[in-house]
């Protein structure tokens, strides 16, 4: 992959190289109106850009990222839908022989997030309203930053009103 702008020597980023390995399977149990999906996924990245304190990131070493995903989708009415997801990621980088194995920045442990859909009939045809909750669990800070500490976990709130138009047209 590409990777836009100049390193700390002046010179432009090398492309990124990778492999990535994922597998999962879908589920629809009978007698039941949705889903779940489950995939673990690994991911080595070489050439990974990383924060020094530099003001711009150095390219070094390799990352690697393995986790698993579970997500389940179910109809609790014609017109209510609920989403519910969860992610584990455990992200480790080698950049240097002083820094092996390490945790990488920015990149919690633990996400997870649930979402209600509501979509209206007869005649509020098109509207939509939704609500839900998302996680992300504690990370580490930059190296070279100046935050002395794990980036604390935080929820958000979210709510949502849509109207689709037609089958082109959707605010």
């Amino acid at each position: 992959t590409p990777v836009a702008g100049i390193g700390p020597d002046g010179d432009s980023y090398q492309p990124k190289e990778g492999r990535q390995v994922e597998t999962g399977f879908k589920y629809t149990p009978s007698g039941f109106d949705g889903y779940m999906t489950l995939a673990v996924f690994d991911v080595k990245e070489d050439k990974t850009l990383i924060s020094t304190g530099a003001p711009v990131q150095e390219q070094a070493g390799e990352r690697h990222s393995q986790g698993v995903e579970v997500e389940g989708v179910g109809y609790l009415t014609d017109n209510l839908k609920l989403t519910a997801s969860y992610t584990y990621t455990d992200a480790r980088y080698d950049v240097s022989d002083d820094q092996k194995d390490e945790r990488a920045p920015l990149i919690p442990y633990h996400m997870a997030s649930t979402w209600l859909d509501y979509s209206f009939d007869g005649a509020l045809s098109g509207l939509a309203l939704g609500g839900g909750v998302r996680y992300v669990g504690e990370s580490k800070p930059s190296p070279g930053s100046t935050i002395e500490r794990d980036v604390p976990s935080y929820t958000l709130y979210d709510v949502m009103v849509r109207y689709d138009f037609d089958k082109h047209w959707t605010a």
